[in-house]
């Protein structure tokens, strides 16, 4: 192996500066991502959340610097959004099992499942081709709706997309040795992580029926400065609008309280949040009302 001299891997990647360009930002992600996703302890190298390209060193010209957080705040939102996931979801957790179940060696994706034996479970799908693929199939184990949790090429991320919105229904269609597969838009060098939605949604959150409360309109999406968020009551009663993020943690309430029947539209100051409660990112809308909840993923920007 050549000695680089501690020289940083977007440096390998793109060679001119400033070392950013898509292949630059788009592999150091699938390749970061697949470690904090597999199993034992994880390193990471000091700034590499932020596309550092200062070589290593220990004189004063080596040292990181800090004013790439903000140039490459979506590069920072995709790894607190996975380490976030990862020590909330038992599936990612060092000592749970791996098992590769998808591997698809001419179009260079693989696909391994985490999960930990009491009903945890997560798939990560990595694509280490240039190349988007739609309608991919790939088999899940449990049947229902899954949701993206992560996905490393989203323009949250400071990628290209595309992403995988909403939840995702499993089709009986056998693949990969599961009797479930879902059909998924995989980005070029784009990492995914997928779970079972209801391990991701509010605790409690119930199916959504044609007759519960739902989201009419949320604009823009990505959110940019701030978005309007609307939805429709079949019915008058208290709700509850809250915005959660990856590790379930909520992290605004935007509605609390009685409210008649028919459509509302309440304001979210998204990246005024993030600075008092995390950061650009995936978050998840999650309306209350009349013992159901509706969940909306929802990507954030700076």
């Amino acid at each position: 192996m050549a000695d680089l001299g501690g020289q940083r891997i977007v440096k390998s990647i793109d060679t001119v500066a400033p070392h950013d360009d898509a292949f630059a930002k788009g592999r150091s992600k699938l390749g970061q991502g697949l470690v904090l996703t597999a199993p034992g302890i994880p390193a990471f190298l000091m700034g590499a959340e932020w596309l550092e390209d200062t070589d290593f060193g220990a004189n004063v010209a080596n040292r990181i610097d800090w004013s790439k957080k903000s140039t490459y705040a979506g590069i920072v939102a995709f790894y607190r959004s996975l380490i976030g996931l990862r020590v909330s979801l038992d599936a990612l957790r060092a000592d749970s099992p791996i098992y590769v179940s998808h591997v698809n060696e001419s179009g260079n994706v693989i696909g391994f499942r985490r999960y930990n034996g009491f009903g945890s479970e997560a798939m990560v799908i990595a694509n280490f081709s240039n190349t988007d693929y739609s309608g991919y199939r790939v088999g899940v184990p449990v049947a229902g709706a899954w949701t993206e949790a992560v996905n490393s090429q989203s323009l949250a991320f400071m990628g290209d997309g595309p992403d995988n919105a909403g939840p995702l229904a499993t089709q009986a269609v056998s693949w990969d040795g599961f009797n479930q597969s879902l059909v998924l838009n995989v980005p070029a060098m784009g990492l995914m992580v997928l779970a079972p939605s209801a391990t991701l949604d509010v605790p409690g959150a119930g199916a959504v029926t044609p007759r519960g409360a739902s989201f009419t309109r949320i604009a823009p999406v990505p959110v940019r400065g701030s978005a309007q968020v609307s939805f429709a009551l079949p019915a008058a009663g208290r709700v509850r609008l809250t915005v959660v993020d990856v590790s379930g943690r909520t992290v605004a309430t935007l509605a609390d309280g009685e409210m008649a029947a028919g459509e509302h539209t309440v304001r979210w100051d998204g990246p005024r949040r993030a600075r008092r409660h995390g950061a650009a990112g995936v978050y998840f809308l999650a309306l209350e009302h009349d013992g159901r909840t509706a969940v909306r993923r929802v990507p954030m920007l700076r």
